[in-house]
């Protein structure tokens, strides 16, 4: 910090910026990366604005102050981002992914949203508000607008960072802000965060989020469909009339298969489950689709 407050301010704001990912490593109590970030602050912008996100992020107790929430908005709605930012490379099998893999896999776009300026705000105001309650009115206001202002898929992606931490406190309104994301756009839900969030309100407000759900089912892409049909396969363990829409799609539908495959497999020593879980696997086994089978044995 001696340092930085030395340098002049006509140096490559990459000095600055090396200092402050260092400082990341090192681990620093919380009013040293305060006194960073304001020095930081003074320097041209936007260089170095996602590593000072990434700074606040690690000590959210930061963003009590107003100067820095009032930073984290400005980078939130105006700093650099793209969504092609990220681009791995392409699997050449002809291979069908398996259903984790369909879930689980990285993706380009929430690979570019985390590797932006806009993304590490969202991402550093989801930590603030995690830590704490008190920015959540001011937070909330911001990411409403946000949800039908920001034209980037890849920072509504990280915008589910915050959406998430506002349903630690307010789930229902968490639950609406991922409706409405859903309704903006279903490749959003694609993100890690996301399908983390769904999960968990598929088995808390089944009814409330069964609308995204239908949608995500309805989507021509493997890789939306696939989170649609696994949010019912859930919800369809534990309730008679979703188990019966569910098995009705089997027949004409093989990735309902394959995830319901999936599903039985995990589930079929869980207590409360385990009865039908046992029930949808053991056809699976002899079903002609060999990764039907493959996931059924797994």
């Amino acid at each position: 910090l001696s340092l930085l407050e030395t340098m002049p301010k006509t140096l490559n704001v990459s000095y600055p910026e090396g200092i402050i990912w260092g400082l990341q490593e090192a681990k620093i109590p919380a009013a040293l990366a305060l006194k960073a970030v304001r020095l930081v602050l003074t320097w041209p912008r936007p260089e170095a604005d996602r590593m000072l996100c990434r700074l606040i992020s690690q000590h959210p107790s930061l963003g009590l102050e107003d100067e820095i929430l009032s930073f984290l908005f400005d980078v939130a709605r105006n700093g650099s981002a793209s969504d092609t930012a990220v681009t791995s490379s392409k699997s050449n099998t002809n291979k069908a992914p398996r259903v984790n893999e369909l879930l689980n896999a990285p993706d380009d776009l929430e690979g570019s949203g985390l590797n932006s300026d806009r993304g590490a705000a969202y991402g550093a105001l989801g930590s603030i508000l995690w830590n704490s309650e008190l920015r959540l009115e001011e937070i909330l206001k911001f990411v409403e607008k946000a949800v039908t202002d920001e034209p980037l898929l890849s920072v509504r992606t990280q915008m589910f960072r915050v959406i998430n931490a506002v349903s630690k406190y307010q789930p229902e309104t968490g639950i609406d802000l991922l409706l409405a994301m859903g309704r903006q756009d279903l490749q959003s839900i694609r993100c890690r965060q996301a399908i983390h969030m769904l999960h968990w309100a598929t088995f808390n407000y089944p009814h409330k989020v069964m609308p995204l759900i239908n949608n995500l089912i309805a989507s021509d892409h493997d890789r939306i469909r696939v989170i649609g049909l696994f949010s019912l396969s859930g919800v369809a363990l534990a309730d008679d009339l979703s188990a019966a829409r569910f098995s009705k799609m089997w027949p004409d539908d093989l990735l309902a298969r394959r995830v319901a495959a999936f599903r039985a497999s995990a589930n079929i020593g869980v207590d409360r489950f385990g009865e039908r879980a046992l029930e949808w696997l053991l056809p699976f086994f002899s079903d002609p689709d060999l990764q039907v089978r493959d996931e059924a044995a797994n």
